[in-house]
């Protein structure tokens, strides 16, 4: 079995400087909790427009523990919201995705994997 975990802040940092402040802040929770293999990125469009900031933990074979309270303290950090997405399949659903801000879960929702015939 194979899992992803990706932690998405959604706010479009202001400067180069405040998005290296939050992949910072990123670094120091991941190595905190112990996350495996963790892949702190910025997104940044063609023309310079930085984005989303992500933290990915791909193809690691078990649940994470604590990414609630790592969501909770970020969330705490950064004025907007943080998003927690796993993927893959434990405790019959094939996805989770829940949603912070300012310490608090705002939104939780799952996808469960169901076999079926597809059909024309």
């Amino acid at each position: 079995m194979s899992m992803d975990t990706i932690i998405t802040v959604d706010r479009l940092p202001e400067s180069h400087a405040e998005a290296e402040r939050i992949a910072a802040q990123l670094q120091r929770l991941a190595e905190a909790f112990d996350l495996p293999d963790p892949d702190i990125s910025v997104w940044v469009d063609d023309s310079g427009t930085l984005g989303d900031i992500r933290l990915g933990c791909y193809h690691h074979s078990y649940q994470i523990e604590g990414l609630a309270t790592l969501a909770r303290i970020l969330s705490r950090l950064i004025p907007d919201e943080v998003r927690i997405e796993e993927e893959g399949l434990h405790d019959d659903f094939w996805a989770e995705t829940h949603t912070y801000r300012a310490g608090r879960r705002i939104r939780s929702g799952t996808k469960e994997w169901v076999e079926h015939d597809v059909t024309e």
